[in-house]
């Protein structure tokens, strides 16, 4: 029985399940099902296994509408900017009635 709670208390370290008692208890006794054979082998799969680590948010989630000074820039100032001749609605306008006619 202890060996159970051993190998559901290092699942739980490395991540393989949920570090929470009720769920290490689930796993434990799951594990007292197996016999020696298969619990030797249980033992030797979560040696080999990789621990999992969660990764904490790092704040790099991509801030739209905003340009590398942080200045906040508006569709109008976008498109004052363009050239006369680039002024997208016309632009799109301009494609999509092509597109209609072929």
């Amino acid at each position: 029985m202890a060996r159970c709670f051993e190998l559901a208390h290092e699942m739980a370290n490395r991540g393989q399940i949920e570090n929470e008692p009720k769920m290490i208890r689930k796993q434990a006794e799951e594990l007292m099902g197996y016999n020696d054979e298969a619990f030797v082998s249980m033992s030797r799969w979560v040696a080999r296994q990789p621990t999992i680590t969660k990764q904490a948010f790092n704040g790099a989630i991509p801030k739209v509408g905003l340009t590398e000074t942080n200045y906040i820039q508006a569709a109008q100032d976008f498109e004052s900017s363009l050239a006369p001749s680039q002024n997208l609605v016309e632009k799109y306008s301009e494609l999509f009635s092509s597109r209609s006619r072929r």
